[in-house]
């Protein structure tokens, strides 16, 4: 029984968290790795003494993680505003 307690106390505690407040977070997670991923410098997504084809694959990435980002961000602040 005492697990129940522990639970309703996590689930009370948890409750008192605006909901607002945490749609806005998971819109602003991934914009925040969207940033992040942009300011990587260029050694930091290739390997040592890779040709300019991994250079090309690796810039090819970012834009790939930032069209996935990017629409991660619009369905959540779409979500958010909806409300």
């Amino acid at each position: 029984m005492w697990l129940h307690a522990i639970g309703d106390a996590i689930r009370a505690w948890l409750l008192l968290i605006p909901l607002p407040l945490v749609r806005l977070a998971f819109a602003l997670l991934p914009l925040a790795l969207l940033i992040w991923v942009w300011l990587l410098p260029r050694d930091a997504v290739e390997r040592p003494g890779e040709s300019e084809t991994r250079d090309r694959a690796a810039q090819q990435l970012k834009w790939a993680a930032t069209v996935a980002l990017g629409l991660q961000v619009v369905v959540y602040l779409m979500e958010f505003a909806a409300g």
